[in-house]
């Protein structure tokens, strides 16, 4: 439930976060997520989230689209934070910022990819803690668990705790033409967020410390960028 479709307002570019913070204000509910940073950096764009409204708690039916705002980024550690209102309180997910992840762990992923008109389930195994993508320098898992492209800032679960963040999908090459290996993907450990919050003068601890209050900054820009009356 805490799973969020990412995209562009006319949903032609999709990413995938979840939320980890929605807390009551006022009238509405002030919500947190975590997605890659690749998800949503083209500035001049407007990006929205998708949240999934489940009939009776199973049955997927429809997406309610929210406007929102991104808060703070790295593009080293390729993550971002993003803040969204709501006028109900949303699910959120726990992270275990502490859990020692081996080889051969059971883990479990959702994403909102291309194609799919709702979140997607799909498990595998940890096959690699020390595995990199790209340009970063960080190390990150690597698992078994199928991914398509648009799944980049799904949660990766562990013990029903959110352990990873979906960032990539293998690539290989084959005759010069790239080939996505779709049963190959990589995750970011969650205890980046701790090390993005260092670097930026513990300014994201409300991210994982619930009586720290969240920033009333991206919320008013919120209603400052999109909630004004409209003029003919």
């Amino acid at each position: 439930y805490p799973t969020i479709r990412v995209s562009t307002e006319d949903v032609g570019q999709k990413g995938t976060g979840f939320i980890v913070r929605s807390d009551k204000v006022g009238d509405c509910y002030h919500n947190v997520a975590i997605t890659c940073y690749h998800c949503i950096r083209y500035k001049l764009l407007f990006y929205q989230v998708g949240v999934a409204v489940y009939e009776d708690g199973t049955d997927f039916v429809k997406w309610d689209e929210f406007r929102c705002q991104l808060y703070a980024w790295s593009e080293e550690h390729d993550l971002a934070v993003i803040v969204f209102k709501t006028p109900y309180p949303v699910s959120v997910a726990k992270m275990n910022f502490d859990q020692k992840i081996c080889v051969g762990n059971d883990i479990v992923h959702f994403g909102c990819g291309m194609g799919d008109e709702q979140p997607r389930f799909d498990k595998g195994q940890v096959t690699s803690t020390r595995s990199k993508v790209g340009g970063h320098d960080q190390f990150v898992y690597r698992a078994n668990m199928f991914a398509i492209f648009g799944d980049s800032g799904g949660p990766a679960f562990y013990k029903n705790k959110v352990v990873g963040v979906m960032q990539a999908i293998k690539v290989g090459k084959f005759k010069m033409f790239p080939m996505p290996l779709p049963q190959i993907s990589f995750y970011i450990p969650i205890g980046q967020l701790k090390v993005m919050d260092t670097e930026q003068n513990n300014a994201l601890r409300f991210l994982y410390t619930p009586r720290t209050g969240l920033p009333k900054r991206p919320y008013a820009e919120l209603n400052f960028m999109f909630d004004w009356p409209k003029f003919e």
